[in-house]
């Protein structure tokens, strides 16, 4: 997975469905390789991200708020979700600098 969003050494990405079975295996690789992650879920799993290296990103109108505060220098990558999703609407100077990629696209799915 890091190798198909190729993030920049010490980049910030935003890891959307971070305590998914894909999404938590992307977070800990990421924060590893000494990203920063921030990791969107829901309230209940925000301290699970938090052990998996991640700062924790709620759902819902706030996002964007949440996600220029953790991120003040910009994010660079973000991953998960799928084109309509909520990292896509997200307006403001809160989206990614580097194209969104899909990791089910880039394999070939829908």
């Amino acid at each position: 997975m890091i190798r198909l969003i190729k993030p920049a050494p010490s980049s910030t990405v935003v890891v959307n469905g971070a305590a998914g079975s894909i999404g938590s295996a992307v977070t800990q690789l990421l924060a590893a390789d000494g990203h920063q992650v921030i990791g969107t879920a829901g309230p209940d799993n925000h301290d699970y991200l938090r052990g998996l290296g991640a700062v924790p990103a709620g759902y819902g109108e706030g996002l964007a708020d949440e996600l220029r505060t953790a991120a003040v220098d910009g994010i660079d990558a973000a991953v998960g979700g799928h084109r309509r999703s909520r990292l896509h609407r997200l307006r403001g100077g809160t989206a990614p600098r580097r194209p969104h990629r899909d990791h089910r696209r880039l394999r070939g799915g829908r």
